[in-house]
């Protein structure tokens, strides 16, 4: 008995850690302000930003030379 309701435990804290995983919302970027703000804070070799929405320009978007992006559309465009 006690092996049964160990197993039906170990079973839902399994079940519960997939959960958040399961209804994460896509964090991508929808907004000018945020697209500048995730360009300036980048930092290391690498830095992916992802587009969740088409994004307007009010003015010249420039990506530093030291900084290397990569700009993920996902069908999405700037």
């Amino acid at each position: 008995m006690k092996q049964r309701i160990f197993a039906i435990l170990l079973s839902l804290t399994l079940m519960f850690t997939l959960v958040p995983t399961a209804w994460a919302e896509n964090n991508g970027i929808t907004t000018e302000a945020e697209l500048r703000t995730a360009i300036e804070n980048a930092t290391g070799e690498k830095n992916t930003i992802t587009l969740a929405e088409d994004i307007g320009l009010a003015s010249t978007l420039e990506i530093p030379a030291d900084k290397h992006i990569e700009i993920q559309g996902d069908g999405h465009s700037i």
